[in-house]
């Protein structure tokens, strides 16, 4: 007799007016938010439906979590740094916890985990009966960017994709937009020479003038005016004196993170066309 494949849902935290965005932003049955009978957030999604056991299930969250932050990031307005799956400290309560539901044929398990690595709490599986939710498909939209990502029913992603999301979903420095573009860089031209075959400007993805400003912007200390700016930049003010003083455009840090949002479109959708058959 074959057994229904099982449906897992993973709690998440985080502010009221984010996880209403992220409800809203997730309308594929494939990866969504729900409010369960308990009325914390859950993540549920059909990659988590081929792994064996909360463990595999709690970690393929976080890496979708890490996903998910990144392309609202890049669809929607804000930086959905309080969206979690749990804080990470050592005090059991109900934010500190990641809950993980397992529901197969109308049986529910739950587990629980402290989210400080290394030390778990397995709460022994509560067994109840609970109707079975069904599916339904999400209304006819447009493709959106995030589709072919956070949709998929496996978990293979090209890590190149992954890391570049990974650091724009950190909350936004020209550090973190900095390693961002080197990601893509090094991927489309197998280095990070800005002089070199620049593909992203030959696809005319940005312009040359943009991305110099980008690099300079986000690599020499005072070139970007306010204390935000100044102190997430790559280099110190020492190092910085040793070159030569910039005389082009400068980008505010909102500037930057506009820049590779531009950037980080253009360029999943040529991934995404390289792949596709």
């Amino acid at each position: 007799m074959t057994q229904n494949k099982p449906q897992w849902f993973v709690s998440i935290f985080g502010s009221e007016n984010e996880l209403t965005l992220l409800r809203n932003f997730l309308d594929s049955p494939n990866c969504c938010l729900e409010q369960l009978e308990d009325k914390i957030c859950y993540l549920t999604s059909c990659r988590f439906s081929n792994l064996k056991d909360a463990e595999e299930v709690r970690d393929s969250a976080q890496k979708l979590v890490v996903m998910i932050k990144a392309f609202a990031k890049l669809e929607l307005v804000g930086d959905f740094q309080s969206v979690r799956i749990g804080c990470g400290k050592i005090v059991v309560d109900a934010k500190n916890v990641v809950s993980i539901i397992k529901r197969v044929d109308g049986s529910q398990s739950v587990w629980a985990y402290l989210t400080t690595p290394g030390a778990t709490a397995a709460v022994p599986p509560a067994e109840a009966r609970v109707s079975g939710a069904e599916l339904v498909e999400p209304p006819a939209r447009e493709k959106r960017i995030h589709d072919d990502y956070l949709n998929r029913c496996d978990e293979e992603i090209d890590s190149n994709i992954f890391d570049a999301l990974y650091y724009f979903a950190e909350e936004t420095s020209f550090y973190s937009l900095y390693k961002a573009y080197e990601t893509i860089k090094a991927d489309t031209d197998n280095h990070t020479y800005i002089d070199q075959n620049c593909k992203m400007v030959d696809f005319c993805w940005v312009c040359y003038d943009d991305l110099n400003a980008f690099k300079k912007s986000a690599n020499c200390y005072g070139v970007s005016r306010s204390p935000e700016g100044k102190y997430s930049l790559r280099h110190s003010q020492a190092e910085c004196r040793r070159g030569k003083k910039y005389k082009g455009a400068i980008f505010n840090l909102t500037q930057a993170e506009d820049f590779i949002k531009h950037l980080m479109e253009k360029w999943l959708s040529w991934k995404q066309q390289t792949i596709t058959p």
